[in-house]
């Protein structure tokens, strides 16, 4: 028997719209519940639902057909099958943070009831009604497929490939929807049942799925959002804006490896803002904060494109960055000290003056690990500070310019 009568005889149209109409209706209850998941996705859930809604009434009014008045169960389903596919497209917009179409969105939606009443007769012309349906849902989803580009790269890859998937493959069959019915045609016999290729239930099979779909898609992409901005808190220093602890020996060590399998020199930088007790305690916390994003911003701005900027803790920063040699590190190192020692940060009408010292390492001279570097170039920050701070240090030993500043410092210094 071939497949298409198999399926034929085992399922109706009616019946499929009718678990179609159910699962729009289990979607929609699923949407609007998460809506509140998200803060940010509060609109675009609200029109997933709605979508699932225009969708469900639909497919019902089909799954009523013979049982309800033909201008319900053809006409008016039909320019609500059409409609759903601009509430789609709106979703996805909102979701990709582009610019809301409210206005033409509601054009959009009115012309799909005006096209669909222009086919009057409700019996002969289903064929076009189908056409057109599909039609507008293949658009749809063409139009999406290229917001995928805009999401972001910190985004997991996989609810963003099955997003994709899935998309595309609404699509697609909705385009195969057109192409059959425009070989085989297609009409309604007395029991509102499709008649004409048996291969065409297949079609109202997807169409049936097609909220289960276009959910599944929607709750991956905003899952994916959700991990993704988790994972961003938990990877950088909300006050700073630059790499925690953990992010920065993680993408640190990858720079590392990168430049050791390149044979590239790596340099390590530890910064300490010197006197910054001080601060906090003549002009407060808040005065404290703000010198230290004054600070990260300009690090941030000044480093080298493929450096790795990062808050060790309190007023410690680091950063890992190629270099040419030892002297293009310690020109680095000492530029960051001279920038630092101009920036001035305004705070009720006092101006705070910030300067830093800089305890610095080479790979691979001294170690070929960031877990060597790391206490290597700490080291030499008490080094510098020994020396009278506002300096850079990349050695173990105390340079003679520096030394006759101060007396030679006991072991057991901790600088403030």
């Amino acid at each position: 028997m071939p497949f298409g009568r198999l399926i034929w005889g085992m399922f109706d149209s009616r019946s499929l719209f009718f678990v179609g109409a159910v699962t729009c209706l289990i979607c929609m209850v699923m949407l609007f519940s998460m809506r509140h998941v998200h803060r940010r996705m509060l609109s675009t859930m609200l029109w997933g639902t709605a979508t699932q809604a225009c969708l469900g009434a639909a497919m019902l009014l089909m799954a009523l057909g013979g049982l309800i008045n033909p201008f319900l169960s053809v006409v008016l389903s039909s320019a609500l099958g059409a409609a759903s596919a601009v509430l789609i497209l709106e979703s996805m917009r909102r979701y990709f943070d582009l610019r809301p179409t409210p206005v033409l969105t509601f054009t959009l939606f009115v012309g799909c009831f005006i096209v669909q009443m222009f086919w009057s007769d409700p019996n002969a012309d289903v064929a076009n009604r189908i056409i057109f349906t599909s039609l507008c849902h293949a658009v749809a989803a063409a139009l999406s497929l290229p917001y995928y580009r805009k999401l972001s790269p910190s985004t997991p890859r996989i609810p963003a490939r099955w997003g994709l998937a899935l998309t595309l493959f609404y699509g697609l069959a909705h385009l195969g929807r057109v192409v059959w019915t425009l070989q085989s045609g297609a009409t309604l016999d007395t029991q509102h049942e499709l008649t004409g290729n048996p291969l065409l239930v297949v079609f109202p099979m997807l169409f049936a799925l097609a909220p289960m779909v276009y959910a599944m898609v929607l709750v991956a992409l905003v899952n994916g959002q959700v991990v993704s901005e988790y994972r961003k808190l938990a990877s950088i220093d909300t006050l700073t804006g630059l790499r925690g602890r953990r992010a920065f020996f993680e993408d640190g060590a990858r720079l590392l490896n990168d430049n050791f399998r390149a044979s590239r020199m790596t340099a390590l930088l530890m910064l300490d803002l010197d006197h910054f007790k001080r601060i906090n305690d003549k002009y407060g916390h808040p005065a404290g904060d703000k010198a230290l994003v004054a600070f990260a911003h300009m690090l941030r701005m000044m480093v080298p494109e493929k450096a790795v900027p990062g808050r060790y803790g309190g007023e410690e920063f680091c950063l890992i960055s190629p270099v040419a040699d030892r002297q293009a590190a310690m020109a680095l190192a000492e530029d960051i000290v001279a920038r630092t020692r101009e920036l001035v940060i305004e705070y009720e009408a006092e101006q705070i003056a910030l300067t830093v010292s800089i305890g610095l390492a080479l790979s691979p001279d001294d170690g070929l690990n960031i877990n060597d570097l790391v206490p290597t170039a700490d080291k030499r920050v008490y080094l510098a500070k020994a020396c009278g701070r506002d300096t850079a240090i990349a050695s173990d030993r105390i340079p003679d310019k520096r030394a006759s500043r101060k007396e030679a410092p006991p072991q057991d210094l901790v600088p403030v």
